[in-house]
């Protein structure tokens, strides 16, 4: 059976977040034993913990922001270096095969796979490019895709808009 560990940005019950349940439902526990890492108790974890999900939670903040707030993204990345190593260790501890992050807005999950060797997906749900990015990269939105690629095996996206930024490439 193979371990893998699910990423959420939040602990809300919203669209995304409505995705991730379902996948997590859905998963053939004969094959796949899913683990949901969230940033905090809320009402995602309760739904999880109903379910019967391994939950485990690990505090972090969102890497990305609006344009606005871009001034706030170098104090997130620094803050986030503990929530990657706790997610490295917990990597190692599990023997996770496989890492999917549910969100643009949180990096840990893909930087601590890639630290491991482990392959890394990426569901985007948010809009990235165009003139009214939903979030904002402080290296700006080709940064960001680039990004994305670099640290993903698989990129998923829930519909073409948000996948334009990505401009086609094979990976999603």
């Amino acid at each position: 059976m193979k371990t893998v560990l699910f990423l959420s940005h939040t602990a809300e019950l919203n669209g995304a977040e409505l995705m991730l349940l379902q996948t997590l439902q859905g998963l053939d526990r004969a094959k796949f034993w899913p683990v949901l890492v969230v940033p905090r108790k809320g009402p995602l974890e309760a739904q999880a913990r109903e379910s019967g999900l391994e939950i485990r939670i690990i505090p972090s903040k969102w890497w990305l922001t609006e344009k606005p707030l871009l001034w706030k993204q170098p104090l997130s990345f620094t803050l986030n270096l503990r929530s990657v190593f706790r997610l490295a260790g917990f990597l190692d501890k599990r023997r996770v095969q496989l890492v999917f992050s549910n969100s643009a807005a949180s990096f840990s999950g893909a930087i601590a796979a890639r630290l491991k060797g482990i392959p890394h997906i990426w569901a985007i749900h948010e809009i990235l490019g165009g003139r009214s990015p939903q979030l904002s990269f402080l290296f700006g939105q080709r940064a960001l895709a680039r990004l994305i690629l670099r640290l993903s095996r698989r990129v998923v996206v829930n519909s073409r808009a948000s996948g334009e930024i990505f401009r086609g490439d094979a990976k999603v």
